[in-house]
């Protein structure tokens, strides 16, 4: 998946991410195989790989290696479904990150319930403080853009914005500052 993902890309003009676990970060030649690939692309800048927070990814060496080279050649590090488990705002610090994607399970309902919007604020003030962007993901309604937007999430993912295609003509994340696109993608 890691080659078909970084040869679909290679001529296009997206950014891209490859959702990573534990164990790829420790088997070697994945990660021979990400270093390779990596080297290869034309502009490094636009991988980024998303390391699930529900993993309980730890800070070994092998891990912060990992981050360290990766970011060296201008890749992005995100934490993928971030407030999901037991979200630790020190391991977020330690490890670099650059992109924090909010968990669905906190977004979908957002509108409507005020411990979701309290907890989600407090992680985007963090990220913010931190110089590290946010996406909400599971934006699925008017509602929920709308209290995202408010609390001022940088991106946002979801069906509000475009349903998943096999075809890739547009970004299923968009920046709130590129709200006109909703009526092209949606």
């Amino acid at each position: 998946m890691i080659r078909k993902s970084f040869s679909f890309f290679h001529d296009k003009d997206f950014d891209f991410s490859v959702n990573l676990c534990r164990e790829d970060l420790f088997n070697q030649d994945t990660v021979s195989l990400i270093y390779k690939e990596i080297d290869l692309f034309p502009d490094p800048r636009k991988i980024t790989f998303e390391l699930l927070e529900t993993e309980k990814i730890d800070k070994s060496e092998e891990v912060l290696s990992f981050i360290s080279k990766v970011k060296e050649n201008g890749c992005k590090i995100a934490i993928d479904d971030f407030g999901s488990g037991y979200s630790n705002f020190n391991y977020i610090l330690a490890l670099s990150i650059d992109i924090i994607k909010i968990d669905a399970s906190l977004i979908k309902d957002i509108h409507q319930d005020p411990n979701s919007m309290t907890i989600t604020k407090n992680i985007v003030n963090f990220a913010k403080e931190m110089n590290i962007k946010t996406i909400a993901e599971y934006v699925h309604n008017s509602e929920v853009f709308s209290v995202v937007e408010y609390l001022g999430i940088d991106y946002v993912q979801g069906y509000f914005i475009g349903k998943p295609s096999p075809d890739i003509t547009k970004s299923s994340v968009i920046t709130l500052d590129e709200r006109f696109l909703l009526q092209t993608i949606t």
